[in-house]
């Protein structure tokens, strides 16, 4: 009798590691990566003789680039894939994540930077994005980890600190140069009669600034991964997404005024208000 193997056509909702149909008795998981190309050498052996019969109904070529490893983007390494593995993969039997792992691993808020006082009106608790000067580098005694790094800066308002606990001299003094100007985004405090900033989340020049993200996606992250190291591998990851042709109806997008797929996916991932990530926008 021929053998015929089908992995039918996966749409995106689905694991592709789960086959459709997988014989008993094999000395190997139906959900080991490779299953098709093991099943199908083990009909050969068993048989005795190559099986030309085996048809495999593959997923269209233009998915291919999502199921690939999270690795093959740029700066994901070994040791990141491991973090994201336990971050963005949900089965049971974990595997290395792959980039449409990383498009299903969806915003759960925004962090909004377009607000930019000057300093003398940054109100406490608020996030902001602040141009300064850059006028003096505070560290801490040699030696004595419990007091922060300080850097004093200013505009043509009032003054503010910055705090650095565990700050790198080297570091700080190569992002924050004295006397030059830098844009700042972060969360402010008044502590006493001081304005500060702890930890800015951004410290660039006026030229990086133009390419700063002003409405940030924020993701549910795990220990090792950082925001900016999840929203750069998203980023990445939607590069890759292609354009589909939609399988809704065309009049009846229309009438919901719902995007097609490939839009909505990047819309959730590069929100520009809080509705683009809720499921009625």
């Amino acid at each position: 009798m021929p053998t015929h193997i089908h992995a039918r056509q996966l749409s995106l909702f689905e694991r592709p590691n789960k086959p459709s149909c997988a014989p008993k008795g094999l000395p190997f998981s139906s959900r080991e990566p490779n299953f098709a190309h093991k099943l199908i050498k083990s009909e050969s052996l068993r048989h005795k003789k190559p099986r030309t019969n085996v048809v495999l109904i593959m997923r269209p070529i233009q998915l291919h680039a999502l199921f690939a490893k999270a690795q093959s983007l740029d700066g994901i390494g070994p040791k990141l894939s491991e973090k994201l593995t336990k971050l963005v993969n949900n089965t049971v039997e974990r595997s290395d994540p792959r980039v449409i792992d990383l498009l299903w691993h969806f915003p759960t808020g925004i962090n909004d930077r377009r607000h930019r006082p000057k300093i003398s009106a940054a109100e406490p608790g608020s996030l902001v994005t602040i141009e300064v000067s850059v006028t003096g580098h505070v560290p801490p005694p040699p030696g004595n980890k419990k007091i922060p790094y300080r850097v004093f800066c200013a505009d043509d308002t009032g003054e503010m600190e910055l705090i650095f606990f565990r700050g790198q001299k080297n570091y700080l003094e190569r992002m924050l140069p004295l006397g030059e100007k830098r844009i700042l985004s972060g969360r402010v405090e008044r502590y006493g009669a001081k304005l500060q900033m702890s930890h800015p989340d951004h410290m660039v020049s006026e030229e990086e600034f133009k390419t700063l993200q002003l409405i940030e996606p924020v993701y549910p992250l795990t220990a090792g991964v950082s925001g900016k190291i999840m929203r750069r591998a998203v980023n990445n990851a939607i590069e890759l997404i292609p354009e589909l042709e939609e399988w809704q109806d065309a009049e009846w997008l229309k009438k919901q005024k719902w995007p097609g797929f490939s839009d909505a996916l990047r819309t959730v991932h590069q929100p520009q208000e809080l509705l683009d990530l809720l499921p009625i926008a």
